[in-house]
C-alpha cells in the first residue's frame, strides 16, 4: 500500500454507485464507493449541526451525544484501517463535538477532572461507556485537541497530504489552531482552569 491519496469523486450523481479512480501516487486503480463518501460528510455535517443545537441545552444531552460519537469511533477503528475516510471524518466529527463548550449556569463550575481524565489518550471506548468518562472544562479542550490531530493525521492519509486533508482536513486544522489559542489564554489566565466570570 502505497500510503497516497485518491482525488474526490463526484458525490452529486445519484446513479454513480462505484468508480474507479488512479491513486496520484503510485496510479494504481481503485474502486471506490461515492455514496458512502456522501453519506459519511452528511452524517458529519448533521452531527455537527446537532452538536451546535444542544450547546447551550442540557449538559447530560451533550455527554450522551460525546459517548455516541465515542462509540462510533471506537467501533469504526476496530473495523477500518488508519487514514480510512471515513473513520478520519468519525474521528474529526468526535473531536467536534468534544470541543463544544459546556454551559454552566452562574456560580456553577464543572467538577474537578480524575487523573485518568487527564490523559489525552483515554481510551474511546472506556469514554463511551463511562457515566463520569468525559471530561469538563480545559481538560475537555485538550482531549478534543488530541481528537482532532488523530483525525487530521488520518485525514492526510486518506484524502492527500497536497489537499490538505480535503475540505474536512483544513476545518479541523483550524479548528484545533482556535483550540490551542484558546488553551494559551486559560494557562494565562489560571494555569489551565477555566476563568471567572465577573457577571
Amino acid at each position: 500500500m502505497c500510503e497516497g491519496f485518491l482525488p474526490m469523486p463526484k458525490l452529486d450523481d445519484p446513479n454513480l454507485k462505484k468508480t474507479n479512480v488512479q491513486c496520484l501516487q503510485c496510479r494504481s486503480v481503485c474502486t471506490i464507493e461515492p455514496p458512502a463518501i456522501a453519506d459519511a460528510i452528511r452524517l458529519g455535517e448533521e452531527g455537527l449541526e446537532r452538536a451546535e443545537e444542544l450547546q447551550f441545552s442540557d449538559r447530560y444531552i451533550l455527554d450522551e451525544a460525546v459517548r455516541a460519537a465515542a462509540r462510533v469511533a471506537a467501533g469504526i477503528s476496530a473495523v477500518l484501517p488508519a487514514g480510512h475516510p471515513v473513520r478520519a471524518v468519525v474521528y474529526a466529527e468526535l473531536g467536534k463535538l468534544l470541543a463544544v463548550d459546556e454551559y454552566y449556569p452562574g456560580g456553577q463550575e464543572p467538577s474537578e477532572p480524575t487523573p485518568a481524565q487527564l490523559d489525552p489518550k483515554a481510551n474511546l471506548t472506556w469514554i463511551a461507556g463511562d457515566e463520569m468518562g468525559i471530561p469538563k472544562g480545559f481538560e475537555r479542550l485538550r482531549l478534543a485537541h488530541h481528537t482532532l490531530m488523530q483525525a487530521r493525521q488520518e485525514l492526510l492519509v486518506g484524502f492527500g497530504h497536497s489537499e490538505q486533508g480535503g475540505a474536512v482536513g483544513k476545518e479541523v486544522t483550524e479548528l484545533a489552531r482556535k483550540i490551542e489559542q484558546e488553551v494559551a489564554i486559560w494557562r494565562k489566565a489560571g494555569g489551565g482552569r477555566r476563568p471567572v466570570s465577573q457577571h
